[in-house]
């Protein structure tokens, strides 16, 4: 599986990187720029991101214009498979727990991430 990690935080990057790592190959950015790089350099090769974390509250860009932008991406190019996007943040926001077409996003976990909460997340999702 590969994966893509966007935390502006290092110990936040890191740890999360570490839960990941035994899923799959993960690749860790510190902004949403850099985020929707990745995926579109991913994308432009022909493979395809099957995980992306984004944080919510990230400099320059945060999470959700970065969300945007990935779905964007995947429109423009077509692609066969939309990779599962779940959205961190240390803030409790309620209303952002439940995917809905109007955030694209596939599920949301509250930092600090549990190892046990990302795994079953990531059931649900039938990454694993």
């Amino acid at each position: 599986m590969n994966i893509l990690v966007a935390e502006d935080d290092l110990a936040n990057r890191k740890y999360l990187t570490k839960v990941l790592e035994k899923y799959g190959q993960v690749d860790g950015v510190i902004d949403g720029i850099e985020a929707v790089d990745f995926f579109l350099e991913k994308i432009e090769t022909g493979e395809t991101y099957d995980l992306v974390c984004l944080d919510i509250m990230m400099p320059r860009v945060d999470g959700y214009k970065a969300l945007d932008a990935i779905r964007d991406i995947e429109e423009e190019f077509n692609a066969s498979k939309r990779c599962k996007i779940v959205m961190t943040s240390a803030l409790n926001e309620l209303d952002q727990r439940e995917p809905s077409k109007e955030h694209k996003h596939d599920g949301y976990i509250m930092k600090p991430i549990d190892m046990l909460e990302m795994e079953n997340l990531l059931k649900r999702l039938e990454l694993i």
